[in-house]
């Protein structure tokens, strides 16, 4: 089970095997992220798009709840538990494409979003922008909860390209962070 576990994850580009010298975490480059959050981009703005004539209520108010357990780990600009708010960010974002009940998409998003998992973990030390992205997430939200698609496609937007500066930013400073 465990080589079988780790063909797949080498399959996904999460780890690297070099024979007779070990499995290591694959490292997430600059390219990577820019790909990926160009994907991520697509697929939850289109989500949005397919949402739109139905952009339910209820996604609101399951997104509400995990907005304010993000809000009570922000420390200043930082998190006290970063590993459960990013499990948290991951949550919020699925909630939507979790409601358009295409399990194909799902799972394609929640491979490209375990690299950015990886790749945040890797580059953790450095998060400064607590409050920018809690309210940013308050932003989506607020589209979802008002049912107004062109403010959470905006939202999104906006969400995913700062997102994508921040993570970029650490992955090229000279420490890492």
């Amino acid at each position: 089970p465990v080589r079988h576990a780790l063909a797949r994850l080498h399959e996904e580009g999460l780890v690297e095997i070099a024979p007779r010298r070990g499995t290591f975490v694959s490292r997430i480059g600059a390219d990577d992220v820019r790909e990926i959050f160009q994907i991520r981009r697509m697929i939850e703005v289109g989500a949005v798009e397919a949402l739109e004539a139905r952009l339910p209520r209820e996604l609101g108010e399951q997104m509400a709840t995990v907005v304010e357990q993000m809000e009570a780990l922000a420390d200043g600009e930082g998190f006290r538990d970063y590993s459960t708010y990013i499990r948290l960010d991951a949550d919020f974002h699925r909630i939507p494409l979790a409601a358009l009940g295409n399990a194909r998409m799902l799972r394609l998003y929640e491979g490209l979003h375990a690299h950015i998992h990886v790749a945040r973990g890797l580059y953790a030390v450095a998060v400064k922008r607590a409050t920018a992205t809690l309210a940013e997430h308050r932003s989506i939200w607020d589209g979802y909860q008002n049912q107004d698609a062109e403010a959470t496609k905006r939202a999104l937007t906006v969400h995913l390209a700062n997102a994508e500066a921040d993570l970029l930013r650490r992955l090229e400073a000279p420490n890492g962070g």
